[in-house]
């Protein structure tokens, strides 16, 4: 199967229409093999089971395929849950010390746009906190046993070019922004929410500069060359 004719089939499986007419019911063993490991490589795997399992499609999926499906699914739960319990943990230690937190991409959309764990994988979590609170920020990570990995804990964390302080605790890894480097002209907090995410009340972006800081992540991650997936894009 070529690569074109393999994304789209993908994509029509979840749902995006493209030009070209799939039919499920044709699609061969040896195709879906290839469609779930290009699923994996996009980071939408867990949401293309929940499309499947959730549709009038679902008896025309093999159930060895959906079986993988549902292990793949069922693992970035658990990831995600261990994620939320980490930030649910940190975010608390963070505001008991008066450092506000605004909820950054992927944990944000998880429960947001997503509502459910485990349709948006995530690598790490995001966080924004006050320029002026990110000194006290670093030192309560320090304190909670995160290690600083990332330069700036060799220098002034403050400076206003820094886009954001890399945390690790395990196999964990925090991000902590003193601003959004995509906008730097814009104060997040004029527009930040209240939301509940992992059962924590915390702020995510106003709903303008949050779909503006998603596009302009993208956007950097083309410019400078990154990798994207097709699961930024769902």
């Amino acid at each position: 199967m070529n690569d074109k004719k393999e994304n789209e089939m993908l994509l029509n499986l979840l749902g995006v229409k493209t030009s070209a007419d799939i039919d499920i019911g044709n699609i061969n063993n040896n195709e879906w093999v290839d469609l779930i490991q290009r699923a994996k490589e996009q980071r939408s795997a867990s949401l293309l089971y929940y499309r499947l399992a959730n549709s009038n499609s679902i008896n025309y999926v093999p159930k060895d395929i959906l079986l993988t499906l549902h292990k793949i699914h069922l693992g970035t739960l658990a990831i995600n849950m261990r994620l939320q319990k980490e930030f649910s943990h940190l975010v608390n230690l963070l505001q008991n010390e008066e450092v506000s937190v605004i909820v950054l991409k992927g944990l944000a959309l998880a429960e947001t746009v997503y509502n459910s764990a485990a349709l948006r994988p995530m690598g790490d979590i995001d966080l924004l906190v006050k320029g002026n609170e990110l000194n006290k920020a670093n030192q309560i990570m320090l304190e909670s046993g995160w290690k600083n990995l990332s330069y700036l804990n060799r220098m002034e964390l403050d400076k206003q070019h820094y886009r954001h302080v890399n945390f690790t605790r395990g196999n964990i890894s925090i991000d902590i922004h003193p601003k959004i480097y995509e906008l730097p002209l814009l104060d997040p907090w004029i527009k930040a929410t209240k939301a509940k995410i992992a059962k924590t009340d915390t702020f995510i972006l106003g709903t303008e500069d949050f779909l503006m800081h998603l596009c302009l992540h993208l956007e950097d991650h083309y410019r400078t060359g990154s990798s994207t997936n097709l699961i930024w894009y769902l």
